[in-house]
C-alpha cells in the first residue's frame, strides 16, 4: 500500500507518496488539472493508493476526481492536524510529508464528507446567501446616497414597488445604476428559489425542521445541508460545538473562566440559527419566554445566542427521532 499526502493550493498541489517502509516514492509539485494528476499518480494502481488532503475551499473537485478514479480518499481536519503535528519549519513539502505520515500511522483527524446530494444542496443555499449579501450592500449604498443628498422619503421601506418607482423618478445616475444591478440580482435569487423549491434532497428532514418557530423552508435547508447526517453528533453539546455557539473556556486549577462563543465550526449554521432565533423570540411561544427570562439577567445578544443553542438542541432531537416541533 502507498500513502499520498496532498497539500492543495489554488494553482498547484504539492504531494508526497510514501511506501510501507515510510520511504518517499515520489514527491513534487504539479498543476491542479486532471492530466497533471494522472501524470503524478498514474504509475501506481489506484486500489493500492490511499490519499489524504486537508479540508479547504477547493477540496471537493479533487475529491470527486480521485474517487471516480478508484482512489481511497480521506479528508483531514486542518485544526486537528495542526494540534497533532506542528512543525517549526512549515512549507508545502513538509505539510505534504506530515499528511502522508499521519495517514500511514492511521492518525488522521477526519473531516466529515457529506454525500454528493447534500453538497449540491449546500452549494445552492450558500450561493443564495452570497446573492442576498450583495443585494443588501446595494441597498445600503442607495440609503447612503439619499442621506448625502438630504433626500427624505415617507416610505417605511423604499424598496417596495412604489418606493422603487419613487427612486427612479429622482433621476440620480448612481441610484439608477444600483437599481439595474438589483433587478439582475432579484431575478437570479428568484431562479435560485425555484431550484431550492424543486430540490428534494432530505425533504422529510427539511419539513420537520420547518415546523419550528422562526425556521422557514430556506432556513431548514441551510441547517440540513450544514448538519448532514445528524447521527455523527453523539450529543447536543457536540452539535452546538460544531456550530460554534458554545462559550469558550479557560480553566487552570480552581479558576474557570468562560468567555464569548468560540465561533469555531460551521459559520453558515451559526448564522442561520441566530437569524432564526431573532424571529422565534418575536413569536408567542416557549422560546420567547426563555429569551425574556435570560434577557433580564444577561444582555440581549447573549440571550439570542442561548435561544439559538436551545433551538439547535431541539432540532437534533427532532431529526434523530423524526418528530416535528411540539410546543
Amino acid at each position: 500500500m502507498f500513502y499520498a499526502g496532498f497539500d492543495i493550493h489554488q494553482k498547484f498541489i504539492y504531494a508526497t507518496i510514501l511506501d510501507e517502509k515510510s520511504q518517499i516514492v515520489q514527491q513534487g509539485k504539479f498543476l491542479t488539472s486532471e492530466a497533471d494528476l494522472d501524470n503524478f499518480l498514474g504509475f501506481l494502481p489506484p486500489k493500492q493508493v490511499k490519499v489524504v488532503m486537508e479540508s479547504c475551499g477547493i477540496w471537493e473537485d479533487f475529491y470527486d476526481v480521485l474517487e471516480s478514479k478508484g482512489y481511497d480518499v480521506c479528508l483531514a481536519n486542518p485544526q486537528g492536524v495542526k494540534a497533532i503535528a506542528s512543525a517549526k519549519i512549515k512549507n508545502d513539502k513538509v505539510d505534504s510529508e506530515v499528511l502522508a505520515k499521519l495517514l500511514k500511522a492511521d492518525l488522521i483527524p477526519m473531516s466529515y464528507i457529506p454525500p454528493k446530494e447534500i453538497r449540491e444542496l449546500r452549494y445552492l443555499v450558500r450561493h443564495r446567501k452570497i446573492l442576498i449579501k450583495h443585494r443588501t450592500k446595494l441597498k445600503n449604498n442607495i440609503h447612503q446616497i439619499l442621506r448625502m443628498k438630504n433626500i427624505k422619503h415617507g416610505f417605511r421601506s423604499v424598496f417596495t414597488l412604489k418606493g422603487i418607482k419613487y427612486l427612479n423618478s429622482l433621476k440620480q445616475d448612481r441610484i439608477d445604476c444600483f437599481l439595474k444591478i438589483m433587478d439582475t440580482l432579484n431575478l437570479e435569487i428568484k431562479n435560485l428559489d425555484e431550484k431550492l423549491k424543486e430540490n428534494k434532497t432530505s425533504n422529510k428532514e427539511v419539513h420537520l425542521l420547518s415546523t419550528m418557530p422562526g425556521i422557514g423552508r430556506y432556513a431548514a435547508q441551510v441547517i440540513q445541508s450544514e448538519i448532514g447526517d445528524v447521527k455523527r453528533f453523539p450529543s447536543p453539546k457536540k452539535l452546538c460545538n460544531y456550530a460554534g455557539i458554545v462559550p469558550s473556556q479557560n480553566q487552570s486549577g480552581e479558576k474557570d473562566y468562560k468567555g464569548r462563543i468560540t465561533k469555531i465550526g460551521s459559520r453558515n449554521l451559526r448564522w442561520i440559527l441566530v437569524q432564526g432565533a431573532q424571529v422565534a423570540v418575536c413569536l408567542s411561544n416557549k422560546l420567547q419566554k426563555y429569551y425574556y427570562k435570560l434577557a433580564k439577567k444577561k444582555s440581549r445578544s447573549k440571550a439570542i445566542i442561548a435561544v439559538a443553542r436551545k433551538m439547535l438542541t431541539i432540532q437534533r432531537h427532532m431529526l434523530t427521532n423524526k418528530e416535528p416541533y411540539i410546543e
